[in-house]
């Protein structure tokens, strides 16, 4: 497991309630952003000094950024993070990232898992441009990223994870308006959180054993369905996508992932209308 997926599944000290965000970013690449406040580390009292000017080129801006902005004069983007070295909070340009994650990772002792997702992301980089024979863009590498890890995930049983890669590649082929594969990676997203999948597994309270089948749309999703819901609308929509065809193909190319699922893509739908809710 990689510096990124032992902090996602909390193996690396950090604490639970630490804020973690992911969002996509305009160059088509799920960029997480984690925050390390875990318990020795109080940032409740380090001040916001962000201010409304660009990092880039100084240009004064119309209102202080609050996430990641295109600066209207230089055209670079620039960024909000809570930074450990000045303590406070800031906006700061693409080439202050790194060094503020590396000393996050320094402070709650990630810096070898850290340093070791670097390089595989490095090497990632290299296989793609062999295979592609130039640059990988950065949607091609997230996918690639996100596909690499299911393997492990499968074979660690971290079904939750397994289903957040799913998550991430739609998001991706949404943004690059590959609108039939987007559509189909949240569907398989529909399809997995509607069998539970879950990093935790569920027990029985009689008999403090675990269940064999899932329990349905786990609530640690059932925020995120909306979301699921409106993407697939969008991908629908845009793409002038058949959702009936569509849902029907989901069963076998889940069979041909391995993704065995207890309840099909039909006894899921079912469901998924009603918590979503989806227009039916």
């Amino acid at each position: 497991m990689g510096w990124l997926q032992k902090i996602l599944s909390g193996q690396s000290g950090l604490d639970k309630h630490s804020p973690i965000s992911t969002n996509l970013d305009e160059a088509n690449f799920q960029q997480i952003v984690i925050e390390f406040s875990g318990p020795q580390i109080n940032t409740s009292d380090w001040p916001d000094e962000r201010i409304a000017q660009c990092p880039n080129c100084q240009a004064n801006l119309k209102k202080v950024p609050g996430a990641k902005t295109k600066c209207p004069e230089c055209k670079e983007y620039m960024y909000v993070r809570t930074d450990p070295r000045t303590k406070s909070r800031r906006v700061v340009a693409e080439n202050e990232i790194e060094p503020i994650e590396r000393e996050w990772a320094k402070l709650n002792g990630t810096l070898e898992e850290y340093e070791a997702n670097l390089i595989h992301v490095a090497n990632t980089k290299k296989i793609l441009h062999a295979e592609l024979g130039r640059e990988a863009t950065k949607a091609e590498l997230g996918i690639r990223l996100a596909e690499l890890e299911r393997p492990e995930h499968f074979e660690n049983h971290h079904f939750g994870m397994l289903r957040n890669t799913y998550m991430t590649v739609g998001q991706i082929q949404l943004r690059e308006k590959s609108y039939s594969k987007a559509l189909t990676n949240f569907l398989i997203v529909a399809l997995l959180d509607g069998n539970g999948c879950s990093n935790n597994p569920a027990f029985d309270l009689e008999t403090f054993e675990i269940k064999k089948e899932p329990l349905g749309f786990d609530s640690e999703f059932a925020d995120y369905l909306p979301y699921v819901a409106g993407a697939i609308q969008e991908c629908i929509e845009k793409g002038s996508l058949d959702l009936d065809l569509a849902i029907q193909d989901i069963d076998e190319l889940a069979e041909v992932s391995r993704l065995k699922c207890p309840k099909g893509m039909a006894a899921v739908w079912k469901q998924f209308v009603k918590k979503a809710p989806y227009p039916s």
